[in-house]
C-alpha cells in the first residue's frame, strides 16, 4: 500500500474534483512544510496547468514514456515547483496522443508512476478525474485515501452509490473512500 498518496476522483464530471485536488495539495504543502507532489492524470487535457498559469516543459505523458527507466530522481526533475511549494507533474496539454505514446498509457504505467511518486515525495495527491473504480482498481487499491467528490444533486450523489458499489468487488477497501460534497 502506498505511504501517503491521496487520489481525488469525481462522482461525475463537473463536480470540481480538480479544484479539490489542487486545494488539498496546496494546503498540505503550506501546513506540513513537506514535499508535496500533485499529479494530473485527468483526461483528456491537464487542467492544473491552466488553473495555475503554468507552461510546463514536461507532462505526465513524458513520465509515462520513460516509465521503464523512471526513478525517484528522474521524476523529481520532471516536476514544476509552484510558488505554493507544490511540485506538479501536469497533465497532457493536447488531447490526441501520438501513436508511439498510446502503448505506454496503461493502468500498469499509471500505477507504477504513483508508486515512484510515493517514494520520491512526502505526500502525493493525484487528480484522476472521473473514472470507473473497477477499471482503475489497480491504481485505486494502491493508495491510502480516495477522495470521492460530489455535489449535492441527485445525479452526483446517485453516482457516489455506483462508485462505492463498484469498489468492493474490485478489491478497493470502501473504508479508504472519503466523500467530499463540493
Amino acid at each position: 500500500m502506498a505511504g501517503q498518496t491521496i487520489i481525488v476522483t469525481g462522482s461525475k464530471g463537473g463536480v470540481r474534483a480538480t479544484n479539490v485536488a489542487l486545494n488539498q495539495s496546496v494546503q498540505l504543502a503550506l501546513q506540513t512544510k513537506r514535499r508535496v507532489a500533485l499529479l494530473d492524470f485527468a483526461r483528456p487535457f491537464g487542467q492544473i496547468s491552466m488553473m495555475l498559469d503554468l507552461e510546463p516543459r514536461l507532462t505526465v505523458l513524458d513520465a509515462l514514456e520513460r516509465i521503464e527507466r523512471l526513478d525517484e530522481r528522474i521524476l523529481a526533475s520532471m516536476v514544476v515547483k509552484h510558488k505554493t511549494g507544490v511540485e506538479i507533474l501536469p497533465g497532457p496539454l493536447h488531447a490526441p496522443m501520438k501513436a508511439e505514446q498510446r502503448h505506454r498509457v496503461t493502468l500498469e504505467s499509471f500505477a507504477r508512476l504513483v508508486e515512484i511518486a510515493d517514494r520520491a515525495f512526502d505526500l502525493v495527491v493525484v487528480d484522476i478525474g472521473v473514472v470507473n473504480a473497477a477499471e482503475w482498481a489497480l491504481v485505486l487499491r494502491s493508495v491510502r485515501v480516495i477522495l470521492l467528490v460530489a455535489e449535492p444533486t441527485v445525479l452526483a450523489l446517485g453516482r457516489v452509490k455506483s462508485h462505492v458499489a463498484a469498489a468492493a468487488p474490485a478489491g478497493i477497501d470502501p473504508r479508504r473512500i472519503y466523500y467530499v460534497i463540493n
